[in-house]
This record gives structure tokens, C-alpha cells and sequence, in this order.
């Protein structure tokens, strides 16, 4: 048991959780004012125990594929979106030995053979951004990429998916090649927050989203692309929340003005096969499991027969952020449950049970 307000996620054996807590710290400075931290705590926690296994300072920001490493990111001075300074540490989740520091950066992704990470500058809103492939092993500088504010790779890891920018009118989105840095594939899209698209598990389809000034009132689309001819196959009604498992289906939620409706969606027709009510919660997103549900922070639903079971009890805060992971076997889950002092239990819990 801890409390926590973060990220849980599961290592790839299922043996382990990573669980992080955030928190807010302000220093006084000289002759007035102050300056605000947003700090973290990641730990690692045995299944079966529950017995702390490692615990660094820093926010979870991401693992490699392996469960080998894991990505730590430390914001170290806060004075507000034109003055963020990050620290990002690449450490061994079983011995805790720190692999890499990256200082004055923000880490976005690790390649998918955990070789190479992708690291952003921190700046937000008007400022040159700058992308940067590093190697783990070495920290040298593999690619740079001037004006681009961020980027994943795709499932084969020869390929980038990058954003131009945040909150810009100029931000495109692009598949350049790893290696060279030529840009294979432009999407004729502008993403509305910069890096807030995402990939089919196989790496075939795109999906990014867009504020549709156009409607009356102004709606949240999804558009699904081909990775490889960049054409637009499908654009759907509500915030992107994700593919499933075997990238056959995608969730959208809250397309206003019904904001407590959750859709699932026919990948290849862009067809809607399910429509389910009373998920608000737009952060976590849901989470797929390799058995055919779905996990909603307050319930769990099955795709094939389409019943639904309760997680959290009727009148719990339905608007907080509680997060929620499924294992890789899909027999168990975390789930984060009320406030208690400030903070949140973390219980893990059996599926079938």
C-alpha cells in the first residue's frame, strides 16, 4: 500500500509495478517571490509482496520493452512555461545504477530495443524546439532535429513520428527516417496539442487529433492515417484514447456536447461497433487487455459480450485522476482508489475475482 498520484504500469513480467507519486514544493527566494517544483517519487514494487524494491526522485516517463530500464524526468527549477528546467535519468530498474543523465531536456521515447532514447528541449510556446536522438550507453548525440518539438518512434524503430509544434497553427505532422532524418511521410493534419498522437500496435495507422473549428461547437476529431501514403482513412468523433492490443479497434472519448460517452470504433471501416456512458474521465486513458476488455477508471468491460463490471463504488469522485493498468497476462490490475491525507491507495486486484 502507498499513495500515490501518477502513472502505474506493470513491467512486461507482470512480477513488478511501477508506481509514482507527484507533489508540489515552493522555495522562497532573496528578496521575494518563489520558485515552484513539481517533484516526484518513482518506486518499483514486488506483485506478490507488495515489498518496496526501488525507489529514485523524478516523475515515470517510460520503460524499455524489455522491463530493463525505465526513464526518470526531474523538473529542478519551475518559474513558469518560459523558465522549466529538466533532468532526464535513464536508470536499471533491477539494480537501480543510473545509465544516462541528460540535463537541461524532456524525454519523449525510448526505441523499441532500448538502444536510444528521443529527448526534447523544454521549451513550450514560441521558443526554437529541438529534438535529439541519444545513444543509453554512451549519451552520444545520434540525430538532431532543429524545430521539431517532439517525437516517438514507431513499433520498427526505423521510423519517427514528430510534431512541429504545441498549440501552433504550424504543427504538422511528419515520419521521418531514424537514421537519416528525411522526412518520409507528411500527414495532412495539424495536431491540436503537438504529441498527443499515437500508432496502431503494428505501426500501419496513425492517429492524431484535431479541433474542428468548423462545427458549432467546436468538436474534438480523431483521424486515422495510413503510416506509409500519409492518406487519411477515417475521421471520428471524440478525443484520441487508444488502440487496442491487436490495433483492430480505438477508443474515443468525450466528444462533446455528450461528454460521458466512450466509443469504440472498427479500425479497418471507421465504423462505430460499441457506444458506452458514464466514462468522464478523460485522464487515465483506458487500457486494453490482451483477453478482450477494457479497463475504464471506474469499470472493466468486455468487447466480445459487452457486459460491464463495477471497479469503484457508486459516488466515488468520478472527476479525479485514478489511475488504472491492467497486467500483460490480463489477470490482474492496479487500480488507485480515494483520497486518504492528500494521497491514494493503490491495491492490486485479481480479474476474475
Amino acid at each position: 500500500m502507498t499513495f500515490v498520484h501518477g502513472p502505474v504500469v506493470f513491467l512486461p513480467n507482470g512480477k513488478k509495478v511501477v508506481v509514482e507519486s507527484q507533489y508540489f514544493v515552493r522555495i522562497a527566494e532573496e528578496g521575494g517571490g518563489s520558485i515552484n517544483f513539481q517533484a516526484g517519487v518513482t518506486r518499483i514494487f514486488d506483485v506478490e509482496s507488495g515489498k518496496e524494491l526501488q525507489r529514485w526522485d523524478g516523475n515515470y516517463k517510460g520503460m524499455t520493452t524489455d522491463g530493463k530500464k525505465i526513464a526518470v524526468q526531474k523538473m529542478v527549477v519551475d518559474r513558469g512555461y518560459e523558465e522549466r528546467v529538466f533532468v532526464v535519468q535513464i536508470l536499471d530498474i533491477d539494480s537501480g545504477e543510473k545509465l544516462l543523465q541528460v540535463d537541461d531536456a524532456m524525454f519523449n521515447d525510448f526505441s523499441p530495443d532500448g538502444k536510444k532514447i528521443v529527448v526534447r528541449s523544454p521549451a513550450m510556446y514560441g521558443a526554437v524546439n529541438i529534438t535529439r536522438i541519444l545513444d543509453v550507453e554512451s549519451g552520444k548525440e545520434l540525430r538532431r532535429f532543429d524545430g521539431v518539438f517532439g517525437a516517438r518512434f514507431l513499433p520498427d524503430g526505423k521510423r519517427l513520428l514528430t510534431a512541429l509544434g504545441m498549440y501552433s497553427n504550424e504543427t504538422e505532422i511528419r515520419i521521418l527516417d531514424a537514421e537519416s532524418g528525411e522526412e518520409q511521410t507528411k500527414l495532412d493534419a495539424i495536431d491540436v496539442w503537438g504529441v498527443s498522437h499515437g500508432f496502431s500496435p503494428d505501426g500501419k495507422r496513425i492517429a492524431t487529433q484535431m479541433w474542428d473549428v468548423a462545427t458549432e461547437t467546436g468538436n474534438i476529431f480523431t483521424l486515422i492515417w495510413d503510416a506509409e501514403s500519409g492518406e487519411r482513412l477515417h475521421k471520428l468523433e471524440g478525443f484520441f484514447w487508444g488502440f487496442s492490443l491487436d490495433g483492430k479497434e480505438i477508443v474515443t472519448l468525450r466528444d462533446y456536447p455528450n461528454p460521458e460517452v466512450a466509443r469504440i470504433w472498427n479500425i479497418e471501416t471507421g465504423e462505430e461497433s460499441q457506444r458506452l456512458g458514464r466514462h468522464v474521465n478523460l485522464r487515465p486513458s483506458p487500457v486494453f487487455s490482451p483477453n478482450g476488455r477494457i479497463f475504464f477508471p471506474f469499470s472493466l468491460y468486455s468487447i466480445d459480450s459487452r457486459e460491464e463490471w463495477q471497479l469503484r463504488p457508486e459516488g466515488e469522485n468520478e472527476n479525479a485522476n485514478l489511475p488504472i493498468t491492467s497486467s500483460p497476462d490480463g489477470k490482474k490490475i492496479v487500480t488507485v482508489e480515494g483520497f486518504l491525507r492528500g494521497g491514494r491507495i493503490v491495491r492490486i486486484l485479481t480479474v476474475e475475482k
